[in-house]
């Protein structure tokens, strides 16, 4: 949020009613229970998805994994260091998630190193649930 000026600061994927998947800062990959403290925005995938895979995917490859320190605090260059270092931040961990699902955020030349949470609203396959407002001004 504060390196790249973005409105979010942290992303993460709906499991099932009350738990999300989520690579949280300090903590490995794991599902947790839905947190409403702090909640600037919900998004939501235009398309049919098939959690069924992705959830699997959780399971077996990114749930344990450390959370990418170094990945976090360089986008400039994670495209370069972090795909096979078997850790990741949360805004990664969502790319990966929906292109595991073949139903990528962005383009095939985005590589998921590079996408920070404040990238995720302007993905042009998902839509806006809701946005808390701006206490400055009032705007969403």
């Amino acid at each position: 949020k504060f390196k790249r000026g973005e409105k979010f600061s942290h992303c993460s994927v709906a499991s099932t009613p009350g738990l999300m998947l989520e690579c949280l800062q300090g903590t490995a990959c794991d599902e947790r229970p839905v947190r409403f403290d702090g909640l600037a925005g919900i998004y939501r995938h235009k398309d049919e998805l098939d959690l069924e895979v992705g959830y699997d995917w959780f399971l077996k490859t990114a749930k344990g994994q450390g959370y990418d320190w170094v990945g976090l605090l360089s986008f400039a260059f994670a495209k370069y260091q972090g795909r096979d270092n078997k850790k990741m931040f949360c805004s990664e961990f969502v790319a990966r998630f929906f292109n595991v699902i073949n139903k990528p955020l962005f383009s095939s030349y985005t590589d998921a190193d590079a996408v920070s949470p404040g990238m995720i609203p302007y993905s042009p396959h998902v839509v806006r649930i809701w946005l808390r407002e701006d206490k400055k001004d009032g705007k969403p």
